[in-house]
């Protein structure tokens, strides 16, 4: 029986990602290969991004998701941030990523933008069913990379955007023993210090 996968098993490895950003030709190619990465932006998400939704001081992004519902991000690599500031060119509003008519980018040029740099970096796409690089590849990749990393998939799910923990989990897996075991060891002197933390009576001096 041959078994089915779904595309959200397929990614990039960190090295793969870090060629293709830096095989982008322009830093306007670069900086939208780092937004899709970075914040695992959907294509439609990616092209929908003003620069008004960019808080630069507090480095948090507002997304505007699958059925008009919003979210907010943070800046997981402040490098990004600065591309995006150096990209918006003093503007306080209007689209991030525009095309020669200052409209955003299609929907096919940020396909085609993320396939070339792709060539350039000399990556093949990771899964058969594909022809080329594309840029929901780049959001998966980012979950897999943060889901080894030991982040949680509540984490995930938020920055993601999913509508529940279940649909991460259908996605990218539920958290394996060794993910299980990195969440309890970097939350356990969290938990240590707090119980520790309460004010103990002191002793008498003689």
């Amino acid at each position: 029986m041959r078994m089915q996968l779904h595309h959200a098993q397929f990614a990039l490895t960190q090295q793969e990602v870090r060629r293709l950003i830096e095989a982008a030709p322009t830093p306007r190619e670069r900086t939208l290969l780092e937004v899709l990465y970075w914040y695992g932006l959907r294509r439609e998400e990616a092209r929908s991004l003003r620069i008004e939704d960019i808080d630069w001081t507090h480095g948090l992004i507002r997304i505007r998701g699958k059925s008009g519902k919003v979210r907010i991000v943070p800046t997981l690599n402040p490098e990004v941030l600065k591309h995006l500031r150096a990209l918006a060119n003093g503007a306080s509003e209007g689209p991030v990523f525009t095309g020669p008519s200052g409209r955003p980018l299609a929907r096919r040029t940020i396909n085609f933008l993320v396939a070339k740099c792709a060539r350039l970096a000399g990556i093949s796409v990771p899964n058969p069913a594909r022809k080329h690089v594309h840029p929901h590849l780049l959001r998966h990749s980012l979950a897999r990379h943060l889901k080894d990393a030991g982040f949680s998939l509540e984490f995930i799910k938020n920055l993601l955007g999913h509508a529940s923990v279940a649909t991460t989990v259908d996605l990218y897996g539920p958290m394996s023993l060794q993910d299980m075991l990195r969440e309890a060891l970097r939350l356990r002197h969290r938990v240590v210090q707090g119980i520790r933390g309460v004010p103990q009576r002191k002793r008498a001096r003689n």
